[in-house]
């Protein structure tokens, strides 16, 4: 994963929730392309929520996860993050990989060439509950910390409390920051998190009524601030498919729910002065 190139092409896909036929026929439709990657921002299965760690239950994931992967491997080498609907395991520092050619950096990160690296979180916080829908709501005034409507995973305290399950979640992201300092230095980042920044078009949807908010505060600040990440790259919003320039040269960017049929392609392009930029991204469908 160490060779040196001036454009990288991904096949982005995540949030399969077990539907193994929706992953052969993004198969199907991209195998005359040529891939370097394969990103997966989780939710690969459909464990509930909350058993996640019961053996009894996720075992019986297990042989559909290494299927489904075994397809992706057609395509390139798979760089992946759990979701909140993936077994415990692939949270731990004991987890053995799903397959022979894919590489779960859940707070790691990988040199993709020169210059650039990936950072892997997953996982997610609670879903927040921004209430029924109004043309005068206003998100950042409006919104309850301490009104949830789902639980996180596994960045979820007893309580459910947001703003706590964030500062979890801060603490692995951290972790892995200042880690990973010490080795790409100056090198520009992707962020392949499971969970993406809240408050973004990519985030947040409206379901049956209600103004629901997904995403981390920790994992968009963190964003913001890290001047050498160009790129997030997040799932676990299955109806807000979509890319978001935050500014010049910071991008978000959400495929959608492969469970509906979706998937992605970025590209990725290294300038004269070694910079890298978006050169394409589109959302597909099957």
């Amino acid at each position: 994963m160490k060779e040196e190139k001036n454009k990288i092409k991904f096949l982005v896909i995540n949030d399969m929730h077990n539907r193994i036929q929706n992953v052969r026929k993004v198969i199907s439709k991209v195998k005359s392309e040529k891939f370097d990657f394969v990103l997966c921002c989780g939710d690969i299965v459909n464990v509930p929520t909350g058993d996640n760690d019961d053996k009894s239950i996720i075992d019986s994931y297990m042989p559909l996860m290494y299927n489904i992967f075994l397809e992706l491997e057609k395509i390139a080498p798979i760089l992946w993050v759990p979701g909140n609907h993936e077994p415990y395991i692939y949270f731990t520092n004991y987890y053995k990989e799903v397959t022979s050619n894919s590489k779960n950096i859940h707070k790691k990160f990988e040199k993709l060439s020169e210059n650039l690296y990936i950072v892997g979180l997953g996982g997610s916080t609670p879903m927040l509950d921004g209430g029924k829908w109004s043309k005068d709501f206003i998100p950042f005034k409006d919104i309850d910390f301490e009104k949830y409507k789902y639980p996180g995973y596994p960045y979820n305290n007893s309580s459910n409390n947001y703003i706590e399950s964030d500062n979890m979640l801060l603490k692995d992201f951290n972790e892995v920051l200042i880690e990973g300092k010490k080795v790409w230095g100056e090198s520009q980042l992707i962020f392949l998190t499971h969970n993406g920044p809240i408050f973004t078009p990519t985030n947040s949807m409206e379901v049956e009524g209600e103004y629901l908010y997904l995403g981390s505060k920790s994992i968009g600040d963190i964003f913001q601030n890290e001047e050498n990440c160009f790129i997030n790259v997040h799932g676990h919003s299955h109806l807000s498919e979509g890319y978001v320039t935050v500014r010049q040269n910071k991008h978000i960017l959400n495929v959608g729910a492969n469970y509906n049929g979706n998937y992605g392609t970025l590209e990725i392009i290294k300038d004269k002065e070694g910079k890298w930029n978006v050169f394409s991204f589109s959302i597909e469908y099957v």
